[in-house]
């Protein structure tokens, strides 16, 4: 019978053999438990053979609370011996911001360090001026009791004269983008998600190519201090466990003090994460019991001009906090070091203009758009429509939905 090592071994010969030909490699790969060495057989079979494991996130979601450090950094690692990520974009001229390779290292160790970090760089108010107008007809919706369906354009016009206050507290304190793919085709968008400095800070971060994930933008509003509303609109603190590595560009699209919903992390709670102390993945974890488990000190609160942006791995404990006046748009992009367990809906192919407009080498390109495929989208839909999904009924929607207003009375 084989034995977990050998499988192990036999995987990676397969498909990483010049990483085992690295000094050490095997004396690191002994000192990992039985339980890292399955979860790292299964992720680089996976990752390499071209199998899909979305179907098994739920199976095998465990997995991730055997990725300490170490085993991330070695899967980054055996990722990038077969795609090298060298130099690939280190000295590329970007169209929207400064290119700076001693500052984009610096602001990688802080990263690393802290787990989020303000780039030096931002976007103007023409470019946020571009992305509004490209998401005017793209649909948002809420998630509160009585569904609600709006274009970008229409809420933008209902902030203008104030009208959108009438969806605040229960039933639209956010709005969501309804079809991720809207924003991924947006021209706009697709220059920031390829964008030289961007893909350099997240490749050196993840420590391999990065896999463009997610492309994201939502509004939100202020809403009731509930607990289901908070979590709901993830205004409690929690940690996100979505990828083996992953990392998040978060880019205020307004000015955003502290009374209207700053974004709100505990420094380096990405090496001690929260797991680690007990809280399992995105379990929240209310204001006054994070003291139980960090320094108050090292909460930290992301104050910003519009075009900020913000590079930030929600491995580390965070959240929004609660509007209290005004609005907020965020938008955000995500990459990966590896599809394994991916919770996300993969996108349409791109055309075939778009690639070559990135300017990147063939290995590198088909890499970083991993996640872009109409197959495996309609393998996704097609496993997510024969699953039952847990919607919670009416009558408790109907219920949450009271509850906030009594506790609006009670407050005002």
């Amino acid at each position: 019978m084989t034995s977990i090592r050998e499988s192990l071994l036999d995987v990676l010969q397969k498909f990483s053999p010049q990483w085992i030909a690295k000094n050490q490699s095997l004396l690191r790969l002994n000192a990992l438990s039985d339980s890292q060495a399955e979860v790292l057989t299964r992720v680089i079979s996976r990752e390499f053979s071209g199998n899909e494991s979305f179907s098994e996130r739920d199976a095998l979601i465990n997995d991730f609370y055997s990725m300490d450090q170490g085993l991330k950094s070695m899967i980054s690692e055996i990722l990038a011996s077969v795609i090298p990520i060298q130099s690939i974009l280190e000295n590329k001229k970007s169209g929207l911001f400064e290119r700076n390779s001693e500052a984009e290292a610096i602001e990688v160790q802080l990263l690393e360090k802290n787990g989020y970090q303000l780039s030096r760089n931002a976007l103007n108010t023409s470019q946020i001026d571009e992305i509004k107008i490209g998401i005017k007809d793209v649909s948002f919706s809420n998630r509160g009791i009585f569904h609600v369906e709006m274009s970008g354009g229409e809420i933008l016009r209902r902030i203008e004269d104030g009208s959108i206050s009438k969806f605040n507290g229960a039933n639209g304190d956010t709005f969501w983008i309804k079809d991720i793919d809207d924003l991924v085709a947006n021209e706009s968008l697709k220059k920031i998600a390829f964008d030289p400095y961007i893909l350099r800070i997240a490749s050196d971060y993840l420590g391999c190519c990065p896999i463009h994930v997610q492309t994201n933008l939502w509004f939100s509003f202020p809403t009731f201090s509930e607990k289901n509303n908070l979590s709901t609109n993830a205004q409690m603190f929690h940690q996100d466990k979505e990828f083996v590595k992953f990392l998040k560009v978060f880019i205020y699209l307004t000015d955003v003090d502290n009374e209207n919903g700053p974004h709100v992390y505990i420094e380096g709670s990405h090496l001690d994460e929260a797991h680690l102390k007990g809280v399992p993945f995105s379990e929240r974890i209310s204001d006054d019991l994070v003291a139980n488990y960090y320094d108050p000190t090292r909460i930290k609160v992301l104050l910003g001009k519009a075009g900020d942006i913000v590079f930030g791995d929600t491995s580390c404990v965070h959240k929004g906090m609660p509007l209290k006046t005004g609005y907020r748009i965020m938008l955000q992009f995500e990459y990966a070091s590896s599809l394994y367990l991916s919770p996300v809906k993969p996108f349409k192919d791109l055309e075939a203009e778009s690639l070559s407009s990135f300017g990147l080498s063939p290995s590198i390109l088909k890499k970083v758009t991993q996640n872009y495929s109409t197959d495996r989208l309609a393998l996704f839909e097609s496993l997510e429509s024969n699953q039952v999904l847990s919607e919670p009924s009416f009558l408790i929607k109907l219920m949450r939905l009271l509850k906030r207003y009594i506790l609006r009375e009670n407050i005002s």
